[in-house]
């Protein structure tokens, strides 16, 4: 089905299709518009504008849930939060309690686990007993992320990720933990009024 073109009067081609737009003389007709049509959504328009209708809806829902019984703020260096269960943070090796030496068997599990590289593990082998003995642990807390693949690895639970959060630093040699500071765990600092 086609739409036949003819030349208009006076005017290019138009289709049939379109020729009613045009009136007699070739020019646009615009709609008709009764005055409550047009001027009723306009009018809406401009008095919401002008009467602040959206802000004073923002402002209720704002001021509604304001309620200083709703309200709650922790105050939190001289108050402790309660932190999840499963909260991964800062690393710690463990010591037998028995004995204080190490859980570590120095196995280097933890550090081909790690995804980031960050963990390093120096052992030597004891000629008396033929186990290797751990020497160093050095853990890159810059750059951990806290999955908590370390610890999954480890076969006799040596590392673990505690609760403790507080691990901000002023340098990045800071974040650089070895065995001592890896055994003591971090020390938060008490606020006091």
């Amino acid at each position: 089905m086609s739409v036949q073109s003819e030349r208009g009067p006076g005017g290019p081609r138009y289709s049939r299709a379109g020729a009613r737009r045009y009136s007699m003389q070739g020019k646009p007709r615009l709609p008709v518009l009764h005055f409550s049509q047009l001027g009723g959504a306009r009018m809406n328009t401009v008095l919401r504008k002008m009467l602040f209708v959206d802000l004073i809806k923002g402002l209720r829902v704002t001021f509604r849930n304001q309620d200083p019984k709703c309200v709650y703020t922790e105050q939190y260096p001289l108050q402790r939060p309660q932190v999840a269960e499963r909260y991964r943070g800062a690393p710690r090796l463990n010591n037998h309690p028995e004995t204080n030496e190490t859980l570590c068997i120095a196995c280097d599990l933890c550090a081909l686990a790690c995804p980031e590289n960050l963990i390093i593990v120096g052992s030597q082998r004891n000629e008396k007993t033929r186990r290797k003995e751990l020497t160093e642990f050095t853990y890159d807390l810059s750059r951990c992320m806290f999955c908590g693949l370390c610890e999954d690895a480890c076969p006799v639970d040596a590392l673990e990720l505690t609760q403790d959060f507080e691990m901000a630093n002023y340098s990045r040699e800071g974040l650089i933990w070895n065995r001592e500071t890896l055994e003591k765990g971090p020390e938060p600092q008490e606020y006091r009024r």
